[in-house]
């Protein structure tokens, strides 16, 4: 009876594990904070579906020559204050629906393509709700986590690095 009991829990563990290998991302962990003002100078991120791209000034120039004028996408200078962080190589904020106590209404997402792993190579917001590394043609679902959908980070099971935006005050602060 003991070994059948063994055996059984054997079988199920194996069960349970078996399956699609989880999304992942590679990105090394860096510091992220940066406090959002979506009444004040964020304000572009209060429409559903608009992108703000956070990057330090001096790459701010090159971004926006990228991402050519897309609609619902705005490029922010950041850190603006003393103690911010914006991870490994930017951050990527999308409003996704509405704010209640619990959810902010805001995913937050490294720059950084998994695929490449590089602090300059960053990945550019389409008009499809996606965002595209133009070294490896990985595509990236932003309404979905992050989830790679097209490219060689699909294959690798690679996802964009999500950070944890939560509310505070009538703004909000995206964290790791």
């Amino acid at each position: 009876m003991k070994y059948i009991r063994l055996l059984l829990l054997v079988l199920c563990v194996s069960f349970c594990s078996c399956g699609d290998e989880e999304e992942k991302s590679n990105i090394p962990d860096y510091t992220v904070n940066l406090l959002l003002h979506p009444t004040g100078i964020d304000d572009y991120l209060s429409t559903i579906g608009n992108i703000g791209i956070y990057l330090p000034a001096s790459d701010k120039v090159v971004y926006e020559k990228l991402i050519g004028g897309l609609k619902g996408v705005k490029v922010y200078t950041a850190p603006r204050l003393s103690g911010e962080a914006i991870g490994y190589s930017g951050l990527l904020v999308i409003r996704t629906g509405v704010d209640t106590d619990m959810i902010s209404g805001l995913a937050a997402f490294d720059l950084c393509c998994p695929n490449e792993v590089m602090q300059s190579m960053r990945v550019v917001p389409t008009s499809k709700g996606t965002a595209k590394c133009s070294l490896c043609g990985s595509e990236f679902n932003l309404w979905e986590n992050g989830r790679a959908i097209e490219g060689s980070a699909k294959a690798s099971n690679y996802k964009l690095k999500s950070y944890h935006v939560r509310s505070e005050n009538g703004k909000f602060r995206v964290i790791r």
